[in-house]
């Protein structure tokens, strides 16, 4: 019976850091849901913290080996969340700026626009995006004869913001 070894040769931090960082990048970048790479990540550094600590008695080479794993998953895992805090806030801007242009529209012609379009290029150069993603990155905006509406996905595919024009609040749809 063969027994399993540790031994440094086994620690690719090359390939670990390719790991935390494609993470990072998926989740953060592309789907925009933080909680699947923040799962992954807490427990894959959660895991290699656990292992150290079981080899500290052992081998303290082997427990700095995965404690400097378990710290680049960490890093992935706070780039994860530094990535999702900068959309969040470009969308909150990007969304006070297109208000911002329909409260001037409205003030200017007396009516809410039909479409956000309306805006361009008078009031707005362009209609920005409400994050840097590869899903959920659009405004979307309502209008019917009793409410206007701005919408966007704060976190994809649920946890959508309104903005009430009438109202002048902020709501959540889930």
């Amino acid at each position: 019976m063969k027994i399993f070894r540790v031994t440094e040769k086994a620690f690719k931090f090359r390939r670990i850091a390719i790991v935390a960082f494609c993470l990072m990048s998926f989740d953060a970048l592309m789907m925009g849901i933080p909680a699947f790479g923040l799962s992954i990540s807490f427990f894959l550094m959660a895991a290699s913290g656990i292992s150290g600590l079981i080899y500290l008695s052992k081998d303290k080479r082997i427990a700095l080996l995965y404690a400097k794993k378990a710290a680049i998953y960490l890093c992935g895992l706070l780039g994860i969340i530094v990535i999702f805090k900068i959309n969040t806030h470009i969308g909150r801007n990007n969304a006070k700026m297109i208000i911002s242009a329909i409260d001037t529209y409205y003030k200017d012609v007396g009516a809410y626009p039909k479409r956000l379009k309306q805006l361009v290029p008078k009031y707005l150069d362009k209609i920005p995006k409400c994050a840097y993603r590869m899903s959920g990155c659009e405004y979307r905006y309502i209008c019917s004869e009793k409410s206007h509406l701005l919408m966007w996905q704060e976190i994809p595919p649920f946890g959508g913001r309104t903005y009430s024009f009438e109202q002048a609040k902020w709501g959540y749809i889930d």
